[in-house]
């Protein structure tokens, strides 16, 4: 398969996600999107958009439009949500 034909995205976007999605532009891969559910509270929002912009992740408003966008969707939310996101 061709590396821009897969469509990557992320549920979550912590800090392994930021990583994983910039080494995978920086191989070639482009138009790797991304949700977490803490884009949406003041405190964190600077913080994961800041993450994306660096990375080349783009952010996407809700698990939907990550279902909707992505070929392959990786779980990367800690353990204790993995269940609760799982079922959003």
């Amino acid at each position: 398969m061709a590396k821009n034909k897969i469509r990557i995205g992320f549920l979550g976007f912590g800090e392994a996600a930021g990583i994983i999605g910039a080494g995978l532009v920086k191989e070639g891969l482009a138009g790797i999107i991304a949700y977490d559910k803490l884009v949406s509270a003041s405190s964190h929002r600077d913080r994961l958009r800041e993450r994306a912009e660096k990375s080349g992740v783009k952010l996407v408003s809700n698990s939907e439009e990550l279902a909707e966008k992505a070929d392959l969707i990786l779980s990367l939310v800690v353990t204790s949500e993995a269940e609760q996101a799982a079922q959003e």
